[in-house]
């Protein structure tokens, strides 16, 4: 109530925002097209032959960072990332880093660090963008 809904709005879209493009540059796929991404949830995809439930396991067990599951024909076949609620730039950041570190473990080989990277440049840009607001 204090942030408001439309502040929060904006950042569940900065932060969807930041998690499309860090698993982008991990060499994940986005389920959802360009113009109708959700600022919900996000849905990747790694390639067809890995195993997406045991990478949503080692992502929990081993990282300790908790992403959904597919649902009905997409089960076993995507992760979906939450955007919203009560979480902040520093987990983003640590679910790809983790993210990183699971598909590592999977044998796929995304470039060391590109995840994060990608979303700190949005963050930064998004952040230069916005309106300062003079305290004091």
């Amino acid at each position: 109530m204090k942030e408001g809904r439309h502040s929060a709005f904006a950042r569940h879209a900065r932060f969807a925002a930041a998690i499309r493009a860090g698993c982008s540059a991990l060499g994940l796929s986005l389920f959802a097209r360009p113009g109708v991404y959700s600022n919900t949830v996000t849905a990747i995809s790694a390639t067809a032959d890995t195993d997406h439930r045991a990478l949503q396991q080692s992502l929990r067990e081993r990282y300790g960072v908790v992403v959904g599951g597919g649902q009905m024909q997409l089960e076993g076949k995507v992760l979906r990332i939450g955007n919203m609620g009560a979480i902040g730039r520093k987990d983003i950041l640590t679910a790809l880093a983790a993210l990183e570190m699971a598909l590592r473990d999977s044998g796929l080989a995304p470039s060391p660090g590109a995840g994060v990277a990608a979303a700190n440049a949005l963050f930064a840009e998004t952040e230069a963008a916005a309106p300062r607001v003079a305290v004091g």
